[in-house]
This record gives structure tokens, sequence and C-alpha cells, in this order.
């Protein structure tokens, strides 16, 4: 984020698979449950750059990563926060919400599912066929075609139950970790987050603004956000 460098943190992006324009370097399709490689990218990163203190942050998918990576037995110890922006705890109830509400998100999120088969079907046209996604309309059944023809899972449970954060997870962060959210995020409201964390730990739920949708956080007319000030406080505290 520009707050974060402005204000004089290094920051340092990371893309996961197929993201940014990466398709053609792996013939393999990015899945969420990929967790071990962006471990060993994270680790590496704040070996040769983060001489102190250093922290993880990220938006929806992004965030679950970031929740996971908080809680992982292999992340270094550099790391002492994070910090989730709307994140993704429970897969198979977003995609389910996401195929019931807003048609607006219902097409942004099947339409990144076409770009990332238009773009295997570019690198490698023998393995990926992206016609057939494009005949599909819903984030379930384009999901369920991802899982079982690009993945070693049996079917979309099993592919959701590898990054599902249940209350019990929460137990296990590795540092304190903070989640922002809107009263109406239809991915993850923020009532449900709350209920699933529960009272205590070193993990908690802010609520920003109430209507701020799925990571919008708009405040006003002019457009401002306060989720930019708010990384930068939280990350001068921690780290």
């Amino acid at each position: 984020m520009a707050a974060l460098h402005e204000a004089g943190f290094s920051v340092a992006r990371l893309l996961l698979r197929d993201h940014g324009g990466t398709a053609q370097l792996n013939e393999e399709l990015f899945n969420a449950a990929r967790i071990d490689e962006v471990v060993d990218a994270c680790n590496w990163l704040a070996e040769h750059y983060a001489s102190d203190g250093c922290g993880l942050m990220g938006y929806s998918l992004g965030g679950n990563f970031v929740l996971r990576l908080a809680a992982h037995p292999e992340i270094s110890p550099r790391f002492r926060s994070a910090l989730a922006v709307c994140p993704v705890l429970d897969p198979a109830a977003s995609v389910i919400a996401l195929d019931r509400g807003w048609i607006g998100y219902r097409r942004y999120f099947v339409g990144r599912w076409r770009k990332a088969f238009d773009a295997k079907h570019q690198a490698f046209p023998e393995r990926y066929d992206s016609a057939i996604v494009h005949r599909l309309s819903l984030v379930a059944t384009v999901t369920d075609y991802f899982v079982s023809r690009y993945t070693p899972f049996r079917d979309a449970d099993e592919y959701y139950s590898h990054y599902t954060l249940r209350r019990e997870f929460f137990r296990r962060m590795r540092m304190p970790v903070r989640i922002l959210s809107t009263e109406d995020d239809p991915v993850l409201p923020a009532e449900h987050a709350r209920a699933l964390l529960g009272p205590g730990g070193d993990a908690e739920v802010v609520t920003l603004v109430s209507h701020g949708g799925h990571c919008g956080f708009i405040q006003d007319f002019r457009l401002t956000s306060p989720l930019e000030d708010y990384a930068v406080g939280y990350f001068e505290q921690h780290c």
C-alpha cells in the first residue's frame, strides 16, 4: 500500500501463482490450498529484507492466506503481526453468498475465473480449455469444474476444507491478528466473523465502516477510506 510506503515502511507485494500476469510461468493452476510455497516466499523475504520485525497484510483470499501464515508452525519469528482485510474464512459459505447475492459480485468473480482460464489456455493450449468456463455462470459451478479437472481433491468440499478457518484455528495464532470487516460484506459480514472468533485471544474483528461492501471501506463522497491510516497505525504499534 502506498500509505505504508509513505509512512516509511519497506513494502513487498507477494504475487500468488497465476496472479499479476504470471500464468505462463507455471503449468499448474493456482489453488488456495498451496500454503507451503507462500510460507517459503514470506520467510525468504523476512530473512533477506527485514532486519527488524515485520508484518503481514492481505485482502479477501489474500487475507485468508495471511491468517494461515500467522498460524503456520514454520513462519519466521520475524513476523510480529497480521492484518487481514475482509478475509475469506468459510469459502463454501462465501461461494453460496456470492451466487445468491448481488449479481455484480457474482459476475466479477466468475469473470476473474474466466480470465484465469483464458490466460492458462493461451500459455498451455493443449491442457486448458477456457471455452467450457465461459459457458458457466455461477462461482460454484466454475469451482466444481476447476476442482474436478485440475486439482488432486475429490470434490469442492474437500478443496474448501484446506482453507476453511474454524474457531479452533484461531487458538493456534503465533502473533497478534486483526480482521478488518464491514457490516455489509457479502463474502464475510462482520457479525459472522465476530461469532466465529468469539471473545478474547489475540485475534479480534474491527469494523471500520458499516457500508463498505467487500474490501470497499469508502467513508464519504470524496471516496476517502480509513483503511490506510488504520494499517499504518497498526503496524507502527506492532512492528
